[in-house]
């Protein structure tokens, strides 16, 4: 025998003495009730792909990924607020939402996927002859007030997931013939549950979460290759004569990843725009036959942008794990600074797995800061000294590497002109409390120390330090447009962005302070620019499967 997960609804019209919801649909109240069904079968908007050969390829979320708690329903009566209640209400509703109670479902209903919700029931009581026609829901999300027009939903920023609320899920919306279809439309509602039952509403629904997975090929490098060790030939080999082995080519091995520019929110329902075309984006981008779409409006969010998005991720311990996935929101902002992307944490080191810390400065390439504050002391030893005064004369003494120390471009405070991988040189803090001077020619000038450390900003060339040989690499994550359209880069809801290593060439930026935060992502220098080739396959939740070859030139 069928179950069914019975939700009782008031829909109550108004009296002119009635309190009206905000922009409610305002009924004229006959004062005759009747009750009627409406059959629901909630869906996920990718499940009949795979009768179609010609269908994306999908992939079945984890049971987390289709974990539902809890199921608010939206009605709305030609676009506007439709006014409900629960059962034996006071005429009057106030809201136009209905929360469907976990415990209905466990009761009823198998939970481990969404696709197993069907036969739901929703019993709506309500004034003769008016009746909701559109219904959107919403899984695993709390309202935070009463009344909801369609737009509000679609701007409404919401969190993606929970470990015990599990994924937000709404609509699908896509387009049809020339409208915008964000919410499933309803005929009259039956008279009794057997004729409900006979003609359902299909809802299909879609997480507002993409996926971004990581992973690297089997193996690249013989013997150094294993499931902690992703070793990658980075084309380089340095002709360090410091590095003291007859070998000098150059690895990276990559230890974690992590995402940057990622948003924590999504909106609650996806926006499009219906006068778009395929030749701008680059993608067949609707897909209504499957009640989905594959692009979507680039973000509105203009308050507190440092509250939903997530740029200071680079602390280089806190990382995920090749092979492992996160999650993020929505993400089709135009520009390519506030595009999502994949960094790559890795550490440079040579065929025997020893860390080389390389450093380029003022034409030079050395291995070790120790050895770049020496080069720097050495540059400067004929113009800068420290002094001090002995019996009405003074003893000058160069600068020394022991004076000199790196400080990293990215520190707050840092100069303008140095970025921020680079490092600049000031005085320690015990050197900055000598006496010093400058020497042009024969004339010595006194100067403090703040001096000294302004003239080392300004004459003093900054430097690339691969801190411990840390390094990073970063690539824009592709979606399915082709190359130089709208749609070439994105992160759009419900779809699984696969990305798998194939190479690494190139050194890649440097890291000084492993322990802080990068907060933009940069290229060191023209010629050694990221190049990623991408060979993108669509699978799904929808996936986006991205090959990638880096190449540091």
């Amino acid at each position: 025998m069928k179950k069914y997960f019975i939700i009782a609804l008031a829909a109550l019209g108004f009296a002119a003495c009635a309190e009206k919801i905000s922009d409610g649909a305002s009924p004229e109240q006959t004062g005759e009730l009747e009750q009627s069904y409406i059959a629901i079968n909630l869906m996920s908007s990718e499940l009949d792909t795979r009768v179609n050969t010609d269908a994306p390829v999908l992939e079945d979320g984890e049971a987390a990924e289709r974990k539902v708690n809890s199921v608010h329903f939206f009605f709305f009566r030609q676009g506007v607020p439709f006014a409900v209640n629960a059962a034996g209400s006071a005429p009057g509703g106030d809201r136009n939402w209905l929360y469907a109670t976990t415990p209905g479902f466990s009761e009823d209903l198998d939970k481990d996927n969404i696709s197993a919700y069907s036969n739901v029931m929703l019993v709506l009581k309500n004034y003769k002859g008016q009746y909701p026609d559109q219904i959107v829901a919403v899984i695993n999300w709390t309202p935070d007030k009463n009344v909801y027009k369609l737009d509000e939903l679609h701007a409404k920023l919401v969190g993606l997931q929970s470990n015990e609320g599990g994924f937000v899920m709404s609509n699908s919306v896509y387009k049809s013939g020339e409208n915008v279809i964000d919410a499933t439309a309803i005929s009259k509602p039956y008279e009794t549950a057997a004729e409900a039952e006979s003609h359902p509403v299909d809802i299909y629904v879609e997480r507002v979460a993409a996926k971004v997975k990581v992973s690297t090929p089997e193996s690249t490098i013989e013997g150094k290759w294993d499931a902690t060790n992703k070793w990658f030939d980075t084309g380089k080999t340095s002709n360090l004569t410091t590095l003291g082995e007859s070998q000098n080519k150059v690895y990276v091995k990559i230890q974690n990843w992590s995402l940057y520019n990622a948003r924590t929110q999504s909106m609650l329902l996806k926006s499009i725009d219906p006068t778009w075309t395929d030749d701008a984006l680059g993608l067949t981008w609707n897909d209504s036959p499957r009640f989905r779409s594959y692009w979507a409006a680039a973000d509105t969010y203009t308050d507190s942008p440092d509250d939903y998005i997530n740029k200071n991720v680079f602390i280089w311990n806190d990382g995920t794990a090749l092979g492992g996935v996160l999650y993020c929101g929505e993400n089709t902002a135009p520009s390519a600074e506030d595009r999502t992307k994949l960094i790559l944490k890795g550490q440079l080191v040579d065929a025997d797995d020893k860390a080389l810390e390389l450093v380029k400065w003022n034409g030079q390439e050395m291995v070790k800061v120790e050895n770049l504050k020496t080069a720097v002391a050495a540059q400067l030893q004929y113009l800068i000294y420290s002094y001090t005064d002995e019996a009405d004369a003074k003893t000058y003494t160069s600068i020394t590497d022991a004076d000199i120390e790196c400080i990293s471009g990215a520190n707050d405070g840092s100069p303008s002109d140095v970025e921020e991988y680079e490092v600049y040189f000031q005085l320690t803090t015990t050197a900055a409390t000598k006496k010093w001077a400058i020497k042009t020619g024969d004339k010595w000038e006194t100067k403090d120390a703040a001096h000294i450390n302004a003239y080392l900003i300004e004459h003093v060339p900054a430097a690339i330090v691969y801190k411990s040989g840390q390094t990073y690499y970063y690539i824009d994550i592709k979606h399915l447009g082709t190359s130089e359209k709208d749609a070439e880069y994105g992160i759009i809801r419900n779809h699984i962005y696969d990305i798998e290593i194939q190479s690494i060439k190139g050194y890649g930026t440097p890291v000084f302070n492993p322990g802080g935060n990068i907060v933009v992502p940069e290229t060191p220098i023209e010629e050694e620019g990221v190049y990623v080739a991408a060979k993108i396959n669509v699978l799904s939740w929808r996936v986006v499967k991205q090959g990638v070859n880096i190449e540091v030139k």
